[in-house]
């Protein structure tokens, strides 16, 4: 297997790691107000699912 060739998608491969209910959140329009895809792919996003919703806001 080979990495996404951009750093663009090597970017937003993390996002795979978010916790479902906030992935389905934010797939349905219902994130935190003015939380956008540019905030995601360069925070320090914590594994711990617990730590991801208080930092999101969920």
């Amino acid at each position: 297997m080979e990495a996404p060739p951009t750093v663009h998608e090597r970017s937003l491969i993390r996002l795979a790691w978010l916790a479902p209910d906030l992935q389905t959140a934010i797939l349905e329009g219902r994130q935190k107000t003015g939380l956008c895809l540019e905030d995601l792919r360069f925070a320090p996003i914590p594994l711990c699912w617990d730590d991801q919703r208080r930092m999101l806001g969920a």
